[in-house]
């Protein structure tokens, strides 16, 4: 996504104050890692979200730590949220053999944003979600 294209977008999502439910697929050749830093700061404009549904390739797994100091924000991150399934190990192509590793650290990864959002959110059901 191009930077124009990431805050457009970023800046629309935040209009969307009344939006209870958000689910999220990025692929492998959408990837901008300026945007996976910036969208649990802009997630934090919704309010009222509920649910939210996200799946994005093993490259952003290196940024879950912005995602986990959020989630531990429970006052001012995502209040509301009740459903939530996060997986950054996702990828559009067909898994092979020779990414089982890089699919494994990611699938840890988000499995420590996951930990942390159950454990300062334990009203919230937190699903895993299929690769």
């Amino acid at each position: 996504m191009a930077g124009g294209a990431i805050h457009e977008f970023m800046h629309t999502l935040a209009q969307c104050t009344s939006l209870d439910s958000l689910g999220l697929s990025v692929g492998d050749q959408d990837v901008d890692l300026k945007f996976c830093l910036m969208l649990p700061a802009c997630l934090a404009d919704l309010q009222r979200l509920e649910g939210f549904q996200f799946k994005g390739p093993r490259i952003m797994a290196s940024k879950c730590d912005s995602w986990i100091e959020h989630a531990r924000d429970k006052s001012r991150w995502l209040p509301e949220l009740k459903r939530m399934t996060y997986n950054v190990a996702y990828s559009g192509l067909k898994m092979e053999k020779t990414y089982a590793s890089e699919i494994s650290n990611a699938t840890a990864r988000a499995a420590r944003f996951m930990d942390a959002t159950a454990s300062n959110r334990p009203h919230v059901e937190v699903f895993p979600c299929p690769i």
